[in-house]
């Protein structure tokens, strides 16, 4: 279970237990506790306008449109019941623009 707040709405704190890595194109990296290994949250790397320039225009526009965002796993916040939240679900994994190839 995911959230997209603005990243300005965000606050992590314990950033010194956390271990990030990139994947993919390098736009996204993902955090991870040290301790028990669970996905906290998401981080964009924006690229350089270089590198942006360069790429097809889906993924300039996905590259770029959600640089204001920070994913959360909401499964690590306190005072959060799943249960009691109304849903959406989004098939990411489709929608992943680019050269992108399924190893």
């Amino acid at each position: 279970m995911w959230i997209y707040p603005l990243t300005n709405e965000v606050s992590i704190q314990g950033e010194d237990n956390v271990t990030v890595y990139g994947f993919n194109l390098g736009l996204w990296s993902k955090a991870f506790c040290k301790t028990c290994g669970i996905h906290l949250y998401a981080v964009h790397n924006m690229p350089s306008d270089e590198a942006v320039a360069k790429m097809p225009e889906t993924t300039k526009q996905w590259a770029i449109g959600a640089a204001h965002l920070r994913p959360l796993n909401l499964r690590v916040l306190n005072g959060v019941d799943l249960k009691e939240l109304k849903l959406i679900h989004n098939d990411g994994y489709s929608n992943i623009p680019g050269n992108y190839i399924e190893p």
